[in-house]
């Protein structure tokens, strides 16, 4: 067997696919997520996040990425009733997603969406939210919130 025969392995413990996936801090955007039930019956929230992408070259100002993330079943039903109504414009959110995809919208703009693995409030939300940007800043920006999970 030659090593290009290898290159499909097993997912590490706790992984649910061995497709790219993904972790880090978010800030919730100003449209409010939206949740329903799938045709399946599956219960699923739709959340609109942007990642801070902070530039390696002295001068050039700090980007927003839009992405739009998926959480689906029953335990993000369970916990989104629970603190769904504390995911307000401009909190912090610790994401880990999967079945990372780019798609071009109607107005040409890039848009990547994700399914969501794992997600929490930001232990750090204070600190955090001193450095939302301010389109993002809304009620809430993050204070008083602590870990969710």
């Amino acid at each position: 067997m030659n090593a290009a025969e290898t290159t499909a392995e097993a997912p590490a413990p706790g992984l649910r696919c061995p497709c790219v996936q993904v972790s880090g801090t978010w800030f919730v955007g100003k449209r409010p997520p939206v949740w329903n039930f799938a045709d399946n019956g599956v219960w699923q929230v739709t959340i609109l996040a942007y990642d801070k992408l902070r530039p390696t070259t002295p001068g050039v100002p700090t980007r927003l990425e839009p992405w739009l993330f998926l959480w689906s079943g029953e335990h993000a039903h369970q916990w989104w009733r629970a603190h769904g109504a504390r995911v307000l414009a401009g909190a912090a959110l610790r994401i880990h997603a999967e079945r990372i995809r780019a798609h071009t919208a109607a107005d040409r703009s890039a848009e990547i969406r994700a399914d969501v693995v794992f997600l929490e409030f930001e232990e750090r939300a204070r600190e955090l939210a001193a450095r939302v940007p301010a389109k993002l800043a809304g009620v809430g920006v993050g204070v008083g919130l602590g870990v969710g999970a």
